[in-house]
C-alpha cells in the first residue's frame, strides 16, 4: 500500500501564501500556519507526481512562522 499522511499544522486562508515547508517524520516541526491553498498545491502535486513521497509521514507548515501561535490567533 502506497501513503502519505499529512501533519498539518493551523490553517488560514490567503491565495497570495502558497508556500509550504515540509518536514519528515524525526525532524523539528516548529512552523505555527499553513494557508489552505498552498495545502490544496501540496496535494494536487502529490496526486499528479510533481512531488515524490511515498510512505512518508510529513509535517505541512509555512516557511518562517516558527512563532509560538498563529498570527491570526
Amino acid at each position: 500500500m502506497d501513503y502519505v499522511l499529512l501533519r498539518i499544522t493551523w490553517m488560514y486562508n490567503d491565495a497570495q501564501h502558497t508556500q509550504v515547508h515540509l518536514t519528515t517524520k524525526g525532524q523539528p516541526f516548529t512552523e505555527s500556519q499553513v494557508t489552505r491553498e498552498g495545502v490544496a498545491q501540496l496535494v494536487t502535486d502529490l496526486l499528479t507526481g510533481k512531488q515524490d513521497y511515498h510512505r512518508e509521514s510529513l509535517g505541512v507548515g509555512e516557511p518562517d512562522t516558527a512563532w509560538r501561535k498563529p498570527s491570526f490567533y
